[in-house]
């Protein structure tokens, strides 16, 4: 997998097209939905709605816009890298960035259909915390947030972060009941 070098820049509305022209291709390609909105409406969002509450950040590649984060102290918004950069390290630059400024509750959603986010994430500590389908899109998706594991700890928050919602309440049950056995 190459790595890609990027510069990591603030957003500017003098990037609004491009960027949401990215944002839009990436997208569809992810959840293989066409997006609902007009370009003009989704430009509107980036500079007026998204920019007021979300600190955007844009990564760039000779001037190319090659991937973008919204995020703020403890949500992700968005994160989109370009369909042709993927893979390449842009995401987990952004994603790192985000984390570093959070308070440690960062949460993020992504759409069930978009496997490979999910495979993305969950390979950079992340655990779905709930399911649903709370987006204008109307697909399922799920909320996410990092596992953290504390200092001193054992391997548990590592192995809890491994393993299907179901397999986790069988592990804590186990571990309960054998804890229990002991008193």
């Amino acid at each position: 997998m190459a790595h890609f070098n990027v510069d990591i820049v603030h957003y500017h509305p003098q990037f609004a097209e491009q960027t949401v022209k990215m944002w839009r291709d990436s997208k569809e390609k992810a959840i293989e939905q066409k997006e609902m909105h007009s370009f003009d409406r989704h430009v509107y969002f980036l500079n007026h709605i998204l920019s007021a509450h979300y600190k955007i950040e844009l990564a760039l590649m000779d001037e190319q816009i090659v991937g973008m984060i919204a995020y703020h102290a403890d949500e992700i918004s968005q994160l989109y890298v370009h369909v042709d950069y993927q893979g390449g390290g842009i995401g987990q630059l952004l994603l790192e960035r985000a984390k570093t400024e959070s308070n440690g509750k960062l949460i993020l959603r992504t759409f069930e259909r978009n496997k490979n986010a999910q495979r993305f994430y969950e390979k950079h500590g992340f655990s779905i915390i709930k399911r649903g389908c709370e987006n204008e899109e109307k697909l399922p998706d799920m909320n996410c947030t990092p596992i953290v594991r504390q200092r001193n700890s054992n391997d548990w928050g590592a192995f809890m972060s491994r393993h299907t919602f179901e397999d986790k309440l069988k592990a804590i049950d186990l571990y309960l009941n054998k804890r229990n056995s002991y008193r």
